[in-house]
């Protein structure tokens, strides 16, 4: 590959990105225009019809929770919408470079290179999470310290790798977790399928497959990774409530759930390509409110909803305990 050539992807890459952000603030123009003459279509049977691929890696470049000195401002100012553009254009030209510089910083470790992510583009929205009004997660009960002084105590003596079970479930290619919606580093890609009485929901991340039943029946007591899911519509929306969650090893942003959690889903359809989702999450033994995320998937038919082959690939999971029983080998204290 020439010189002459990445710098002409560079060029490209830099384009793209402003033009992305130019899309973006028209987008949000024709949704609040349109929305009230679109007419949702509906399946042969009745349904509202949500079916599509909707990944949510453009949304990469928004954060969970809103900085602070932004208060309760949901939408960023031109100013710093630019600096969104401005890093989105930077991080392009360096995922198109052939040649690392003298600017790059690079470490060793089981995090995939910048140019496998799904980078997202410069929105005007501050932070994915829209209620509490600042934009923040909410503040945790103390139960919660007690859960994770539990967690360290029945680890005491033990190392981050002195088996594979001391790794997280998310690098064990067990899940990725139960906010599957959320942007990640990559392989982002979502697919709603429908059928009489059920709704699929394909998440590409660790291949997981979520077959949530339209239906008023009660919960069982039967708890899983992913929780036991029920859906109705109201109107347009589809409603999906998740409950009974296996909680020994989960965690949203951090924080350990307690069995009480329950997730709320909203799919809308606020256009022909345009499908709002929303999620609130309710844990009353973890956080003082619930709190709430929103933001809108663009269809793409065109994804490519690959096979996410976790375990044939995971290298890292051996390399991982190799290089601890090399440590222990050589003296070095757990860490």
């Amino acid at each position: 590959m020439t010189r002459r050539f990445v710098f002409s992807l560079a060029t490209i890459a830099l384009g793209v990105t402003v033009a992305l952000g130019t899309l973006d603030t028209a987008a949000q123009q024709r949704r609040s225009t349109g929305a009230a003459s679109f007419v949702a279509p509906k399946t042969p049977w009745g349904d509202p019809d949500i079916q599509g691929l909707w990944p949510s890696g453009d949304w990469r470049r928004v954060p969970l929770q809103r900085p602070e000195n932004l208060g309760t401002r949901s939408e960023l100012t031109p100013e710093e919408f630019e600096e969104r553009e401005r890093q989105a254009a930077t991080d392009s030209a360096a995922d198109a470079a052939e040649f690392a510089t003298e600017a790059t910083t690079a470490t060793i470790n089981n995090s995939p290179p910048s140019y496998w992510q799904d980078r997202g583009s410069a929105k005007l929205q501050a932070s994915l999470i829209v209620d509490p009004p600042n934009g923040r997660l909410p503040a945790r009960v103390p139960q919660v310290e007690q859960r994770v002084a539990a967690r360290a105590a029945a680890r005491q003596g033990r190392g981050p790798s002195d088996s594979w079970e001391d790794r997280s479930l998310y690098e064990r290619c067990i899940t990725r977790g139960i906010t599957s919606f959320l942007p990640t580093l990559y392989n982002n890609g979502n697919e709603i399928l429908q059928s009489p009485g059920y709704v699929v929901i394909r998440h590409e991340m660790i291949n997981e497959t979520r077959i949530v039943p339209i239906t008023d029946r009660p919960f069982s007591t039967i708890k899983t990774y992913m929780g036991e899911a029920r859906g109705r519509w109201e109107g347009n929306t589809l409603v999906v409530e998740t409950t009974n969650f296996l909680t020994d090893k989960a965690a949203i942003s951090g924080t350990p759930t307690s069995d009480k959690l329950r997730l709320i889903e909203r799919f809308t359809r606020i256009d022909a390509h345009t499908l709002r989702y929303e999620l609130t999450v309710d844990d009353r033994d973890t956080w003082v409110q619930p709190w709430k995320v929103s933001f809108d998937l663009g269809e793409d038919p065109n994804y490519p909803l690959i096979e996410y082959a976790c375990h044939e690939g995971n290298y890292a999971m051996s390399n991982i305990l190799r290089a601890a029983r090399v440590a222990e080998a050589a003296g070095q204290p757990k860490p």
